[in-house]
C-alpha cells in the first residue's frame, strides 16, 4: 500500500516487473505520481536498477454526482482497439465514465509529457490587471479626445 492506494507488484521469471497501482478512488496528481515513483524506486532497489521502464496502461475516469443509470448497470463504449471505455453506476447517485488505454511509452517520456501538462498556469490575475490598466489609459485618451472635440465644436474651418 502507498498512501491509501493498493499496489500489486508481480515479478516474472524473465525479469519483467509489473506494477499496478489502484488509484480509482484516490487519483494521483503529477506530484503524487512522482512521489510514488520515488517510493517504488527505493522499494525495488534490491532488485537492481530498473531499466526499460514502460507505461503499459493509463486509466482516466470522472464521476458525475446526482446522476443515476436506470435499468442498466454498465454501458460499454466501442472504442479503439487499444482502449476500453464504459459508463456505470458507481454508487447510488454517482455515475462514473472511465477509459483505459493500453500504451507502450517509456516512463521517462510519460513523466516529461505529464510535467508539461501539469505546469502551473500563468498568473491570469496579473495579466488581467495589466489589461485593465491599458484599457483605462485607452478610455482616458478617448475621453480627452472627445473633450477636445467638444470644445472645438463651434469652430469651423
Amino acid at each position: 500500500w502507498y498512501e491509501g492506494r493498493k499496489i500489486t507488484i508481480t515479478l516474472h521469471c524473465k525479469g519483467l516487473v509489473e506494477i499496478w497501482v489502484r488509484s480509482s478512488d484516490n487519483p494521483l496528481n503529477f506530484e503524487e505520481l512522482r512521489a510514488l515513483l520515488n517510493f517504488l524506486n527505493g522499494f525495488l532497489e534490491p532488485l537492481g536498477p530498473l531499466a526499460n521502464r514502460v507505461l503499459r496502461q493509463v486509466g482516466i475516469n470522472k464521476d458525475y454526482r446526482s446522476l443515476r443509470l436506470d435499468g442498466v448497470t454498465s454501458i460499454p463504449l466501442n472504442d479503439f482497439m487499444n482502449s476500453v471505455a464504459r459508463i456505470y453506476q458507481k454508487e447510488k447517485d454517482i455515475v462514473r465514465v472511465e477509459r483505459h488505454v493500453d500504451t507502450k511509452i517509456e516512463l521517462d517520456e510519460a513523466i516529461c509529457i505529464l510535467s508539461r501538462v501539469s505546469e502551473p498556469s500563468i498568473d491570469i490575475s496579473g495579466r488581467l490587471s495589466g489589461i485593465e490598466t491599458k484599457l483605462e489609459q485607452l478610455l482616458n485618451s478617448a475621453h480627452q479626445l472627445l473633450s477636445s472635440t467638444d470644445n472645438d465644436e463651434g469652430d469651423e474651418i
